[in-house]
């Protein structure tokens, strides 16, 4: 979030949270994680992908699920990215 920090300052008991430096890309964000310089969430199906001995995964249930989409360049649509789109939706 440009200029701003996406997270809240205060936990629910209005004690001050800190914020350090922020990841700007998922593998950075995992790399501070594993330093114990961070927390995330994320998706459940992302500890099959970049699960390692130096992060722990806690799992919630009180969150709304996570959705997924597709994304290209707006320039880049073609006919086999369209099929394409359009079969994993279908298979849904």
């Amino acid at each position: 979030m440009a200029g701003g920090h996406p997270l809240s300052s205060a936990d629910p008991l209005g004690r001050s949270v800190p914020h350090g430096r922020a990841g700007s890309y998922w593998t950075e964000l995992l790399n501070l994680i594993g330093i114990g310089r961070g927390v995330s969430p994320a998706s459940a199906c992302a500890e099959r992908y970049h699960g390692g001995p130096d992060i722990a995964w806690v799992s919630f249930s009180d969150a709304p699920p996570v959705e997924y989409g597709s994304f290209w360049p707006k320039a880049g649509e073609t006919t086999r990215i369209r099929a394409f789109v359009d079969t994993v939706h279908e298979l849904r």
